[in-house]
């Protein structure tokens, strides 16, 4: 028999491996936006169960992976250039995404690690900042296993709300319970409610937030 053939045999199963390991797709119809991916943080799909980052919005711009209501990013973009805002940490860090329009930022030394905080964030933690109501961003998420998963937040700030969308629809409203009376003093509440993902695989959430908040992580527990 043919060497080529049993040579061809690992490669035909690699590739059957590859599509059955596809995760399914349960995403809008259409939809355009793609998951966050550079050359330096992570490529694909944020995994649920654990930590969505939102500084990781869906690639798409505008009205795909994002809406807010200035093409501005005021932290990375603007806040971020005034002198002592860069120091110790890369231009990466400093700027991530600044050329997009929702407003990011990190944790620094000289303003979130010199007082106590109910909840200590990681140092060059990044987070979206200057909030304004009616602003969303979305998530391409690969959930592992389909059920009901407890809702958890880092944030600084109002004791504000915020609603999650499953797949463009209604999954979620959630109220925080303490204000930190700073937007550079954290804490953070594991439990606000749930959310129930009907499917395993790929899922699209929308973070639709309102103003007075900082958002660092959304954390997601069975």
């Amino acid at each position: 028999m043919n060497k080529l053939f049993f040579l061809a045999i690992p490669v035909f199963l690699i590739a059957i491996l590859s599509f059955t390991n596809k995760p399914a797709c349960n995403l809008p119809k259409g939809y355009k936006g793609h998951p966050f991916a550079d050359s330096i943080s992570l490529s694909g799909a944020q995994l649920i169960p654990g930590r969505i980052e939102c500084k990781y919005f869906d690639l798409g711009g505008e009205g795909v992976g994002y809406h807010d209501t200035d093409s501005i990013n005021r932290g990375s973009g603007e806040y971020n250039f005034k002198p002592g805002h860069c120091n110790n940490v890369t231009y990466y860090i400093c700027h991530f995404r600044m050329n997009e329009g929702v407003d990011l930022s990190y944790t620094k030394e000289f303003l979130d690690f010199n007082h106590p905080n109910p909840f200590t964030p990681e140092h060059n933690q990044g987070y979206i900042g200057w909030t304004q109501n009616g602003e969303w961003c979305n998530y391409t998420v690969n959930v592992k296993k389909a059920g009901t998963y407890k809702v958890g937040l880092l944030y600084s700030n109002e004791a504000g709300s915020f609603k999650l969308a499953l797949n463009g629809k209604p999954a979620g409203d959630y109220k925080l319970k303490m204000n930190t009376h700073s937007f550079h003093a954290w804490n953070y509440e594991p439990d606000l409610g749930t959310i129930t993902f009907k499917k395993p695989g790929l899922n699209l959430i929308t973070l639709q937030y309102c103003g007075g908040m900082n958002f660092a992580y959304l954390e997601f527990t069975k």
